[in-house]
């Protein structure tokens, strides 16, 4: 991830002072995939889907390659990025030999989005023992806050010695957003027609589709960074 920090003070006292800041966390994917050959004759072991069955109340799992019966693979995909942006207002409320104390006021903005894609297929071996498909889940979701924030922060130093502290609140209007999508791909063991319909495993029609609301939110902040000074100024 990366930190961008800028500020201009208006005047040679330094009482008042424009300053802002971007951050952002390096965008994370992870890629995950397994299988088993179900023609394979030395495997024990089969590839699954966990689920949590809602029927039974038991978590269970869903069979993908099945040595003897069916080979199976399972791909997951998932990324996820934040980052976050500020301009603010700074003016000096106090000030003696070793501190200074501020007042902060401005803008603030926020966004966390992540994605989760599974996706699985199956071969029969010999059909029409097994089953011969596949399907493909899909999620999406992004929160993103804009709001104006007030706090306030400290500098004080010893010798060379300098520690700052600030506190932040935010207050305004968290979007969230959510994209459900899925599909399923069968072929009949006996005719090898292929069919395709909406919805995966864990999506279905009826929770297919964009979803979104708009709430109130706060985003408190405590922040301390201790340095020290190389060179006089």
């Amino acid at each position: 991830g990366a930190r961008l920090n800028l500020g201009f003070w208006f005047d040679a006292e330094q009482t008042w002072a424009i300053e802002g800041n971007y951050f952002m966390f390096g965008q994370r994917h992870v890629n995950f995939s397994t299988g088993r050959r179900g023609d394979d004759p030395s495997a024990t072991t089969t590839a699954n889907v966990p689920f949590f069955n809602a029927d039974t109340g038991l978590e269970d799992a869903l069979q993908i390659g099945v040595p003897g019966i069916q080979s199976g693979t399972i791909t997951v995909v998932t990324a996820l990025r934040f980052d976050g942006a500020e301009l603010n207002l700074r003016a000096r409320l106090a000030q003696g030999n070793d501190y200074r104390v501020f007042v902060i006021g401005g803008l603030r903005y926020l966004s966390l989005v992540e994605g989760l894609d599974l996706s699985a297929a199956s071969n029969a071996v010999a059909p029409p023992v097994g089953i011969t498909g596949s399907f493909t889940d899909s999620f999406a979701t992004s929160n993103r806050f804009y709001g104006g924030q007030i706090g306030i922060g400290g500098e004080f130093t010893r010798e060379e010695w300098v520690l700052n502290l600030h506190g932040k609140l935010g207050f305004g209007s968290m979007t969230q957003r959510v994209s459900i999508n899925g599909s399923t791909t069968a072929m009949d063991p006996i005719t090898g027609a292929v069919t395709t319909t909406p919805g995966g495993f864990f999506t279905a029609p009826s929770n297919s589709g964009e979803y979104s609301r708009t709430h109130l939110a706060f985003v408190p902040e405590i922040g301390l960074n201790l340095g020290y000074r190389i060179t006089p100024n």
